[in-house]
């Protein structure tokens, strides 16, 4: 194979003025032409797959050459080596408006694009292949030294143009495979060291939780759920194979004997109005998101929210509790918190979680693990409410590196201005407290049985109007 081209090589400097005008190209495309016939629609949506491939590509060269410059800049002004390179993945994702995670992840492929893929990073740069096959030729070669990465390139980059993603997928790890075959199994061996389980909010008041196990023991673990469902099944149980498969699941992780009856206490946001059957304003459960008003008012009164009643052979009735947050009408804050102190806990740190919902780092969408001064205790920030926020772990660390500075730009609502490195500055907001798209307004705390709710509606309803009128 001859010489290859570097990725995102152009014989024209293209600088910020370039790009500018070229985006206010693109984004008057259609306008200026308006007798354009459907072929020349076909053409122009290939070029700009075409476009948009070799912009991943310029992206991925910018992105190598501000991490190196950050780096020796960090070097320069004397942080330990092990540090250096914090903070990087985090500036680029505020600049691309993507999780610093995420970020992380781009300038990862960007490198391995430049130095070990040379072949398949140029056919990116020109169009030739899309991100999601430049993607495949990455994740599949991983486990190869820089070595053998080249090798696989010098191989697979003539055909990739030929191939969709599955299809790169697995011509690139069956040369994978071939070119270092130990190597395959000291990955497994690895993935399975790495083995997890997540959570995530999905459509129409669901979760997905998706668990990552070595494939015996993922295997193993389906046959089990789908023979219990079957014996279910076969036993008369009204449900089908999948409710069973899902309902059984959350039984065994509970430790419980049936699905329903677990004791929980979840954070479940609503307007008052929504609350007592007057509104149909949505409402926030913590940690999925928006729910229809109709449906938190049955969890409320200890429903499963399917429109089901469960397993019809247990007896068993959940205890649930809600609660619900109320702050100060006026500001916004938890009051009587002593501001001498060190650490946010208690109820300022329980204030923090609920306002701030995930890490305040925009487009960062990672669990708060943090609760952190804005202004830094030691230079004089006080711990209170309108001084904390909530961030993951990876922000934290970023933002005690040299050149980061954070102040509170308003209270209500809280707003946070972060300035980097290289002096750019970005505002963050928490979301409404029922979540993103919603309207910011008041809430309190109330905290009450299920059971009470089902037993004696009227009572509960009289309680919350006093509560919402105090």
């Amino acid at each position: 194979m001859g010489k290859t081209p570097q990725l995102g090589s152009t014989a024209t400097a293209v600088g910020v003025a370039e790009l500018r005008a070229f985006l206010d190209l693109l984004s008057s495309l259609g306008a200026a032409v308006a007798d354009v016939g459907d072929a020349d629609r076909v053409d122009q949506l290939a070029l700009l797959e075409q476009i948009r491939a070799a912009c991943v590509a310029a992206q991925a060269r910018v992105m190598v050459e501000f991490a190196d410059s950050q780096v020796a800049a960090q070097e320069a002004l004397g942080v330990p080596v092990r540090e250096r390179g914090r903070g990087v993945a985090d500036q680029i994702g505020l600049a691309c408006k993507t999780s610093p995670q995420a970020a992380a992840r781009r300038l990862g492929r960007a490198r391995t694009l430049l130095a070990d893929l040379p072949a398949t990073g140029a056919l990116l740069a020109t169009g030739q292949i899309g991100e999601r096959v430049a993607d495949a030729a990455v994740r599949q070669t991983t486990h190869l030294d820089a070595a053998d990465r080249r090798a696989v390139d010098d191989v697979v980059a003539a055909h990739l143009p030929r191939m969709s993603a599955p299809e790169a997928d697995q011509a690139v790890r069956r040369l994978a495979l071939e070119r270092d075959p130990g190597g395959a199994v000291r990955r497994a061996d690895e993935a399975a060291r790495e083995r997890g389980m997540w959570m995530r909010p999905a459509a129409d008041c669901m979760v997905k939780v998706t668990a990552m196990l070595p494939a015996v023991e993922g295997l193993t673990a389906y046959e089990a759920l789908d023979r219990a469902a079957r014996d279910r099944r076969r036993g008369g149980d009204p449900r089908t194979l999948d409710q069973l498969r899902a309902d059984l699941l959350t039984e065994r992780l509970t430790g419980r004997s049936s699905a329903d009856g677990v004791p929980v206490e979840v954070g479940l946001v609503m307007t008052p109005e929504a609350l007592l059957d007057d509104g149909d304003e949505p409402a926030t459960l913590r940690g999925h998101g928006p729910m229809p008003a109709a449906l938190a008012r049955a969890v409320i009164a200890g429903g499963r929210g399917d429109g089901t009643d469960g397993d019809p052979r247990s007896s068993e009735r959940a205890q649930a509790w809600v609660r619900r947050i109320f702050t100060d009408p006026v500001d916004d804050s938890v009051r009587s918190v002593d501001p001498r102190r060190r650490l946010f806990d208690g109820h300022l740190r329980r204030h923090i979680d609920v306002r701030d919902q995930v890490c305040r780092t925009p487009f960062c969408d990672a669990p708060i693990r943090h609760r952190d001064h804005v202004v830094p205790n030691a230079g004089g920030g006080e711990t209170v409410v309108a001084n904390g926020q909530g961030l993951c772990e990876r922000a934290n660390h970023a933002k005690q590196m040299p050149g980061w500075r954070a102040r509170v730009t308003a209270d209500r609502p809280h707003e946070v201005e972060v300035v980097t490195p290289t002096g750019h500055r970005y505002s963050s907001q928490p979301p409404p407290a029922l979540g993103p798209g919603a309207r910011r307004r008041p809430m309190s705390i109330l905290r009450f049985s299920a059971g009470t709710l089902r037993d004696d509606p009227d009572v509960v309803r009289r309680q919350l109007r006093a509560a919402v009128a105090a």
